[in-house]
This record gives structure tokens, sequence and C-alpha cells, in this order.
């Protein structure tokens, strides 16, 4: 419990952040016996300096502040609207989950309970994303606590030397077929607006057949249907150019099967 609190930000507002500035007073230490030169008696023999002691408004010391930040990174968001299924064995650390929403939904029509998959972040914003069962104002308190996360949420370094220019980009894998590109599986853009059901993006064009695949930006802008992008993914920038990974790629593959 002590550890929750540790990380909670409901409890850091509350806790911390929302007093007011605590008063300081001088403690000074007790004196004891001096001997005829003058000293304490202490193996030191030198005076001690006064302590400063943080009190509360009501007379007490405040405790040590935790070292964790008011504001973390938190997945709570998104494991509201699932259903852990403690019932069945870990896929590795990963739990089976299965949405809330389509849950009810198979529930009250009758119907066969909806498939469970693992419990991968990415994975579950998706199938949030596309889920036809959840409600208007609980997908957009979804996606208001997606973007306000973004910016907490701690980046993994890629495997493998990244040369000091380089730097990651967020990016979109997207279903739809490209205009002049319709015989592969996935495309690659930049994304540049997200609407309730649509997201406009700035497309990726593959400037090289070999692996590792580097793309270039292409300037060709598009709207799609939010229910066409597979996932989100990490590219490496370097130069104007833009590396796919092979745990990003792995990542697609795994959506688009």
């Amino acid at each position: 419990m002590m550890a929750h609190l540790r990380w909670c930000v409901h409890a850091r507002k509350v806790i911390g952040n929302d007093m007011p500035p605590s008063p300081v007073k001088v403690v000074a230490p007790k004196r004891k016996s001096t001997s005829s030169n003058g000293h304490d008696g202490s193996p030191s023999g030198t005076k001690k300096r006064p302590t400063l002691v943080k009190i509360q408004p009501s007379g007490e010391p405040v405790a040590k502040e935790a070292s964790t930040p008011a504001t973390a990174y938190s997945t709570a968001y998104i494991w509201e609207h699932f259903i852990k299924r403690t019932d069945m064995a870990k896929y590795y650390n990963n739990w089976y989950v299965e949405c809330k929403h389509c849950h009810d939904a198979a529930a009250a029509a009758g119907t066969t309970p909806p498939k469970v998959f693992v419990s991968a972040m990415a994975r579950m914003k998706t199938h949030l994303f596309k889920c036809a069962h959840v409600p208007a104002d609980a997908l957009t308190a979804f996606r208001k606590a997606d973007a306000d996360m973004a910016p907490l949420q701690p980046r993994r370094r890629a495997k493998g030397p990244i040369s000091i220019s380089s730097h990651m980009v967020s990016a979109l894998a997207v279903r739809t077929q490209h205009p002049t590109r319709a015989n592969q599986l996935f495309h690659l853009a930049l994304p540049l607006e997200e609407a309730i059901d649509t997201t406009s993006l700035e497309w990726l064009t593959q400037s090289s057949a070999e692996r590792p695949a580097w793309f270039a930006l292409s300037k060709v802008q598009a709207t799609v249907a939010t229910s066409d992008v597979l996932c989100q993914v990490d590219l490496v920038c370097s130069q104007d150019l833009y590396n796919l990974p092979p745990r990003s790629l792995d990542k697609v593959l795994t959506n688009v099967s």
C-alpha cells in the first residue's frame, strides 16, 4: 500500500503538492557539561551547528518527501476498459485480457464471448480505437487521457548502434492502401492530427528494398479511418530518413495477422 501511494498521481496531488509551504524552526542541540578548556567533552571538541527541521502548521515535523515525481506515466486508463483473465496462464509476462465493452455487449445479446488476447499496451489501445461497443463519452475520455500520458511515457532504447545524429520518431502503421503501392501489407506514415473517427497523416515512401528498410517523407498527406491504423511504432530518424527497427516490424506484423 505504501509503495502504491509513492507513485499514485492522485495521492501525490492530495498529500504533497497542494500543501502550503511549511515553516522552518531552528532546533539547537542540548548543552553538555563543558570542561575547563571550554569544550563540551565530545571527541571533536567543536561546537555543533543547529539543525533546520520543517514543521507543519500543526507543529508536527514533516515526513521526508518521496523521490517519485508528482506526475508519472500510468496505464490505469487503459486497464479500466479490460478484464484481466487471471483464470488463464500468463503468456510470458503478459496476462490474457478481454474488452469489458465487448464482454457486456456479448452478454446482453447472448452471443459468444469475445476473443481474448495478450495484454500488450499497444494492442489494447488499438482495440479500443477500433471497438464499436465503447461509449462515445468513454472513448473521448480515453483519447484525452492517452494524449496527456504520451509525453510522460518512457522511451525504450532501440537495440543496435544508433549514430549521435539519430533520434526516435513516433509513426503509424496503416492498413489503408497507398495510392501508388497497393501490393504491400501495411504502410508507414507520420501522424498529423487525430479526430474522433479519422486520422490525418503524411505518408512515408520506402527508399530502399534492402534490410534494414529506410523510408523518406513523401510530402503526400491523406486522411484515413482510425480503424485502419494497425499500431504505433518507433522509427529511427537519421538525416531525413526513417528506419524501421526489427522490434517495430514484429509489432506491425503481429497486428496485421
